[in-house]
């Protein structure tokens, strides 16, 4: 029997790149048929208010505003922001529901964005290759 996390350390960069496809497909569905309802809820719950939510999130996993992927994870996080409501208004759900929801997908985005966000770190593991940096003074006249 498979255990669930060593499932997920195998497959993590597979099942994070489909998440983040899956929410922008699944945005531009759910816009075609609803949004009225959807433009509706961006009104009821803005951005605005989950930012310092977002930076918090970022912040406890050590994401600052000098770090290279800190663009990205914010850029991610509105991509959570936007899937979530758009789901909530494709199901109806209203007030609390909505901003749990929103909170409960950002860290996870998030999480998925920093998995994929590192290419060479990912191929070296994939490989069982060690990543080396030729700026590294350790192995300057080495390589």
């Amino acid at each position: 029997m498979v255990n669930k996390m060593s499932y997920y350390q195998k497959n993590r960069l597979k099942i994070c790149i489909y998440t983040l496809k899956h929410a922008e497909i699944t945005i531009k569905k759910i816009r075609e048929t609803h949004a009225a309802i959807v433009d509706s809820y961006y009104d009821k719950y803005p951005f605005d208010e989950y930012e310092k939510y977002v930076i918090y999130i970022m912040t406890n996993k050590g994401i600052f505003e000098n770090k290279r992927e800190y663009s990205d994870c914010l850029s991610v996080s509105s991509i959570a922001y936007m899937y979530s409501v758009s789901q909530c208004a494709y199901r109806g759900y209203k007030d609390k529901h909505v901003k749990a929801y929103i909170k409960k997908l950002i860290p996870i985005y998030i999480n998925c964005q920093l998995n994929i966000y590192d290419d060479e770190k990912n191929l070296c593991q994939e490989n069982n290759l060690k990543q080396i940096n030729i700026d590294d003074k350790n192995w300057q006249g080495r390589i």
